[in-house]
Parts: structure tokens; C-alpha cells; sequence
């Protein structure tokens, strides 16, 4: 947030504790849950002005601006407000779809007319695998440093998952993998 310039550092603290208490991020060392992701993807489908950096940071400006007496409240008030119609009406007309996406995001359950629920996640899965995008890939990846293990080191499948799961440059969508894998 400091590094995109936005919020506060008053401010800072009370937003993050309020993306733990909702579900959206976990960890000391901050990640993005599922419900987090699918609710991002959902916003970026359907309205993706909502979520840029720029308009909060635009916002915060005009805030600021006020605050040191070079804007006055009314016309920043209006100005926000004009910025702000064609964003909302834009999300009104898909609001119906966007609450059932992220109804469906909160249950973990896939998309309407979707391909079934990733094994890992419930994202909706790609055609010809058991997985979703994410985890496609990292299972792909998964597999393709295998072979390299297999004929350098000698490891089994299993074997192999145990060291990956172990190595701190694992990514999560990996480790999610080995785990349902491996149990």
C-alpha cells in the first residue's frame, strides 16, 4: 500500500486487519486466500475500474487537497461523485451476476455453466484437467522439475512432493498440490 501510495499509515493497519477478519489475505508473511482471489477475479471480470490503484490514490489526493485548503470541499465532492456515475452504473447493470459469482466465491462453489470445481480450490476447472487456471500450472510445473529430479537425484514421485513441500521457494499454489497429493 505504501508503495502504490495509498492509505495512510493511520489508515494502513485497520485496512489489513479488516482483509484477515473477512477472510480475503492470511499469514504473518501476507497471502491471498482463495475467497480473496475469486473475489478480485469476479471484480476484474465485471468491473475492474473499481479496484485500480489509480482511483483510490486520485481520491486520496483530492482528499489531501482539501485538507491543505488548496480544494474546496463541494468541488472535489462533485468532481469524485462525476468520476464515480459511469464506475457504479457500470457495475448496476451486472450486479445480479456479480452477486452470484461472489455468492458463489463465499460457498466455493464453481461458476454457473462451468466445467465443475477445481479438486483444490472450487475455482471453476479448465477443460481436461481436474484443476483450475492456478493450479494447472503449478501442477504442470510440478511435474516438468520431476523429471529433471528423477534423472539427477534418483527421487520417486513421492519422495520428490516431500522435498518440494519442504522448500521454502515453493509457492502456494504447489504446496496446495503436493498436499492434496500427498495428504
Amino acid at each position: 500500500m505504501e508503495q502504490e501510495k495509498i492509505g495512510t499509515k493511520a489508515t494502513r493497519s485497520n485496512i489489513i486487519e479488516t482483509l484477515y477478519r473477512r477472510g480475503y489475505i492470511n499469514g504473518q508473511q501476507i497471502s491471498i486466500t482463495g475467497l480473496g482471489e475469486n473475489i478480485i477475479e469476479t471484480l476484474i471480470r465485471y468491473s475492474p475500474e473499481i479496484i485500480e490503484v489509480k482511483l483510490t490514490r486520485d481520491l486520496e489526493e483530492e482528499l489531501d487537497d482539501i485538507e491543505e485548503g488548496k480544494k474546496g470541499s463541494d468541488k472535489v465532492f462533485n468532481d469524485v461523485v462525476e468520476e464515480l456515475k459511469p464506475i457504479l452504473a457500470k457495475f448496476k447493470l451486472s450486479e445480479v451476476e456479480i452477486g452470484k459469482a461472489l455468492s458463489r466465491a463465499i460457498k466455493g462453489r464453481p461458476s454457473v455453466g462451468s466445467n465443475g470445481a477445481c479438486k483444490v480450490c472450487n475455482r471453476d476447472k479448465i477443460d481436461g484437467s481436474v484443476f483450475c487456471a492456478r493450479h494447472n500450472i503449478a501442477y504442470m510445473n510440478i511435474e516438468a522439475g520431476f523429471q529433471k529430479w528423477r534423472y539427477a537425484l534418483g527421487y520417486q514421485w513421492r519422495e520428490y512432493l516431500e522435498k518440494l513441500s519442504k522448500n521454502t521457494g515453493t509457492g502456494v499454489y504447489a504446496k496446495e498440490i503436493i498436499k492434496d497429493i500427498i495428504g
